[in-house]
């Protein structure tokens, strides 16, 4: 999309007409803000799925980790991280979801 600068308000007579530039940047700005809605949906869902993979990979072979002597507790680490991302997502959903 063409931008197109200059003063924002144009005076015809005694009234303030807002011109076609003020617009353009109008839709320029809420396409930005959907765009970084959709960034930080995108990154929280894609974090809830890499710890959903931490989680899988303990319980399904939790010998196979030799760093966490305690798996229980790499799970439950896990699902708090998860969580963080999960209750960010319902956040942006709830509050910024106008779309």
């Amino acid at each position: 999309m063409a931008r197109r600068y200059g003063p924002p308000n144009t005076m015809v007579g005694n009234m303030i007409v807002r011109t076609p530039s003020t617009r353009i940047l109008d839709m320029e700005g809420d396409y930005m803000r959907g765009q970084m809605l959709r960034a930080l949906q995108n990154h929280a869902k894609a974090n809830i799925e890499l710890h959903k993979a931490n989680i899988e990979i303990y319980l399904r072979n939790p010998v196979g980790v030799g760093e966490h002597s305690d798996v229980m507790e790499a799970v439950q680490a896990e699902l708090d991280k998860l969580t963080v991302h999960a209750d960010r997502l319902d956040t942006l959903q709830h509050h910024f979801n106008n779309n």
